[in-house]
């Protein structure tokens, strides 16, 4: 359903597929013509957890279960290790991982700690803000600053240092 809502977001219907991809942060990686999945599938997993998490009256445990996983499994079971691991162990950026191999298991599940390091330090009405921002300020990246303050590249040096935490205090940072 976020998707759906992301996507709504522009309201122009004559955008080109590849205007739509840079509008919603999908080409925000070093190869601007390179879909990746960090930002728009982050957010929707991040955000489908959470608010089941809220539904389910759980106090946070969906969402701590859930987000878990991706400090301490490879998730689909790959054998490539932690996904935290992984990421950490590549040498790349978040937005550099696409949606190949087992790269989109990365992105999803590192985008979706960088949605909850972002909301742990600016609420959770800041991602819908920077959607209501992004035709008005012209796509991703100044949306992005015109919500947070500052770009992706400055939050996700600071995410990287963040994920060098142990993993009691990463899971501190989720509500509940």
């Amino acid at each position: 359903m976020f998707h759906i809502y992301q996507i709504s977001s522009i309201a122009n219907p004559d955008i080109s597929d590849e205007e739509l991809a840079s509008f919603l942060g999908k080409r925000a990686g070093s190869n601007s013509e390179l879909d990746t999945p960090w930002w728009m599938e982050g957010t929707a997993v991040y955000l489908s957890h959470y608010f089941y998490s809220e539904e389910a009256e759980d106090n946070g445990e969906h969402l701590r279960r859930q987000l878990g996983r991706y400090l301490t499994t490879d998730y689909n079971g790959s054998g490539l290790g932690p996904i935290r691991e992984q990421y950490k162990g590549s040498g790349r950026q978040l937005p550099d991982f696409n949606y190949g191999g087992n790269d989109h298991h990365v992105a999803y599940g590192m985008g979706a700690w960088f949605t909850a390091y972002l909301v742990n330090l600016n609420g959770i009405d800041k991602i819908f803000e920077l959607y209501s921002n992004l035709e008005e300020s012209g796509g991703f990246e100044d949306a992005f600053i015109a919500t947070y303050g500052r770009s992706h590249d400055l939050y996700l040096v600071e995410f990287d240092l963040f994920l060098d935490k142990p993993e009691s205090e990463i899971l501190s940072i989720l509500p509940g």
